[in-house]
């Protein structure tokens, strides 16, 4: 029996038993994860963007990712998210990244010309 729209996105959360905090809402995708993910990869694209050297690029988007990658995790270790939340979360916030990166530089060639 194939699976309905709504029982893809309106997921139940893991049961509260195994809940270490309380929440609410649905689980899929994980908000907080989402909003981490792309705040670090806008703060990431911005200290690229901003300081021309390669050792603070790298530490800057390093330590943007470890942030978003600690959020993730701790969803899933407090017991209020499935792991595959969290992958659906990062792949929307990635889509949402590389759309706007894409724009972003599509924008820079015309202004260039």
């Amino acid at each position: 029996m194939p699976l309905r729209d709504s029982e893809l996105i309106a997921r139940p959360r893991p049961p509260t038993a195994d809940w270490a905090v309380q929440t609410g809402g649905l689980a899929f995708p994980s908000g907080h994860t989402s909003d981490v993910t792309l705040a670090a990869g806008l703060i990431a694209w911005l200290v690229v963007r901003r300081f021309t050297g390669p050792v603070t690029a790298w530490v800057g988007s390093l330590l943007a990712g470890a942030y978003a990658l600690l959020i993730a995790w701790t969803r899933v270790y407090l017991g209020v998210h499935w792991p595959t939340d969290v992958f659906g979360s990062w792949a929307f916030a990635t889509a949402w990244l590389s759309g706007a990166l894409t724009l972003q530089r599509l924008e820079e060639r015309e202004t260039r010309t």
